[in-house]
């Protein structure tokens, strides 16, 4: 199975995947988590740039890699941005199980978290490639989970439980 979340960047996708990760290894279920950035960081590509034909790039690059996890009888819970409805559907078509979650989060909200400076560093133009920003991004169609996170959030317990919820029901 695969559990894929996705969502703006600042939405709270990696600490959502931590909990859930938590909760499935507290189980004692087999589990990995593939966080996008830290994917894209590991194959160190320096011809991947942030432009929407590489984020694509990286997006398949990361269903391909949950899909190889996946056939090993592994459950993956992969974080990352990856909206496109492209690969939405990529991942449907190949995955045994598959799970998507949309973390939604109000721009104004993405704005005000900003723990990489991301958002106040392109609205002083110092980065241009930013997704909701600069660059257009594919709301998930239809999703299994829309998470409405725009609220102060200290315990990601309750979205991880939902997630772990509809992952068990779907399983079973």
């Amino acid at each position: 199975m695969v559990i894929w979340i996705t969502g703006l960047s600042g939405a709270g996708k990696s600490s959502i995947a931590r909990t859930v990760i938590k909760e499935f290894r507290n189980s004692e279920i087999l589990a990995l988590l593939l966080d996008g950035d830290d994917v894209r960081s590991a194959i160190a590509d320096p011809n991947l740039g942030y432009d929407r034909n590489c984020r694509l790039t990286n997006a398949y690059r990361l269903s391909r890699l949950a899909n190889l996890v996946e056939k090993q009888g592994i459950l993956v819970v992969v974080a990352t941005m990856s909206l496109f409805h492209e690969i939405h559907r990529w991942n449907r078509e190949n995955f045994s199980e598959y799970i998507e979650v949309y973390v939604k989060v109000n721009h104004s909200v993405l704005e005000q978290r900003d723990a990489r400076n991301l958002y106040s560093r392109a609205a002083r133009g110092e980065v241009t490639s930013v997704v909701g920003v600069h660059l257009e991004y594919d709301e998930p169609i239809q999703p299994h989970l829309i998470i409405e996170n725009n609220e102060p959030v200290e315990d990601f317990t309750v979205f991880g439980r939902k997630i772990i919820q509809l992952a068990f029901g779907k399983a079973g």
